[in-house]
């Protein structure tokens, strides 16, 4: 991507200011442009929920572990992130969610992760929830973290159902021969399963 000025970003930041409001999301995505520095999602996020707004990160590396300090309400790394972030192996859906704990004691509302073939965890204050999504024929994987993110951000404040309404949009996006996602159909959220227990134990792949 492009290079961005001071002046450009900071205009970039104000614009998405301005159009967040109070009951909504402010969602900062993807890895940084160059001439961005690490600390600006750690920013916008100080900026925002200083106006009431709940930010969503979902990036990696370097501007994941600046924007900590900020406590967004929600980050959504995948395993080998939340790996990283945590300096460890994270062979087990137990293991993953230990680490995702350890993130919510340093302030953080709720960490959602993504685990590629075996679904999603969705950690809170109150508890940790597993969901599957089967999908029969993969076509495209590029995108499928942002659908999941999406979904759940689309789908309340009841953890079971965001989280249910989350595989079911990542359903749709590995369906999707493209990089634009289909709509979300009966067979994506027929695909959905979540557990009533969390199988600590399980093998992650």
């Amino acid at each position: 991507g492009p290079t961005l000025s001071d002046g450009e970003l900071s205009n970039l930041t104000q614009a998405a200011l301005t159009v967040t409001t109070p009951d909504g999301w402010l969602v900062a995505c993807g890895s940084l442009p160059r001439g961005v520095p690490v600390e600006v999602y750690g920013t916008i996020t100080r900026e925002a929920q200083a106006t009431g707004v709940r930010v969503a990160v979902d990036t990696s590396g370097a501007s994941l572990e600046a924007c900590l300090v900020h406590c967004p309400t929600l980050i959504k790394p995948n395993h080998e992130e939340l790996a990283e972030l945590v300096g460890a192996p994270l062979p087990t859906l137990g293991d993953v969610i230990r680490a995702a704990r350890s993130l919510i004691e340093r302030g953080i509302d709720e960490v959602l992760v993504s685990l590629g073939p075996d679904g999603a965890v969705l950690v809170r204050g109150d508890g940790a929830t597993h969901g599957i999504s089967a999908v029969d024929s993969v076509a495209n994987t590029v995108g499928a973290g942002d659908a999941l993110l999406a979904g759940y951000l689309a789908g309340g404040t009841d953890a079971a159902v965001a989280l249910a309404n989350a595989l079911a949009f990542g359903s749709a996006a590995v369906r999707s021969p493209g990089t634009a996602i289909g709509a979300i159909g009966d067979t994506d959220r027929a695909s959905v399963r979540l557990f009533d227990a969390v199988d600590e134990s399980l093998q992650l792949s």
